[in-house]
């Protein structure tokens, strides 16, 4: 069973987002050194951190922001044993937590163009693309166009009607 729960150890979520199967894909040109790195800390209500466990074991984290009172914007940061299929299914399951426990109506997200793992995980997890960002992420020192995908709740078949909890079984 896949569990979604907000995490606030900034140790946990540092060590997620530097693990060297996830920096490559997270940073960018502006980003600290991966040794200097320090995560926000969590606001409530405008950054959280949500945990995906499996069982008991820690698998990654998404970073939910909010950008106003019903738009969020989504960061992934899953961990390598959290690939392929169990992504897709961690994927569902944030959308689900997030519509179910936040007043989010428009869930967004923003990825490189060069990012195809990203952007197939985030039209599995039900988002559409609505835009393209030119020239405005740079990488390596690499200038790219960013796609924007989201997902509206009303288009999200939630079945649950509980506010507290977060889970899907494998």
């Amino acid at each position: 069973m896949i569990n979604i729960i907000p995490i606030k150890d900034l140790s946990l979520i540092r060590e997620t987002i530097t693990h060297p199967s996830v920096w490559p894909y997270v940073h960018d040109d502006d980003s600290q050194d991966i040794e200097s790195y320090d995560p926000i800390s969590p606001v409530d209500g405008i950054i959280e951190y949500l945990g995906v466990f499996i069982e008991e074991e820690f698998h990654g984290l998404f970073c939910l922001v909010k950008c106003n009172c019903i738009t969020f914007e989504i960061h992934t940061a899953l961990l390598k044993k959290c690939r392929g299929p169990i992504a897709v299914l961690a994927a569902k399951a944030v959308v689900k937590w997030i519509f179910d426990n936040t007043m989010c109506k428009r869930l967004i997200t923003q990825i490189p163009e060069k990012n195809l793992l990203a952007e197939r995980l985030a039209v599995k997890a039900g988002m559409t693309q609505y835009g393209l960002n030119p020239s405005s992420f740079k990488i390596d020192g690499v200038i790219l166009s960013v796609k924007l995908y989201g997902i509206s709740e009303v288009n999200h078949a939630s079945s649950s009607s509980g506010r507290n909890g977060g889970d899907i079984s494998l």
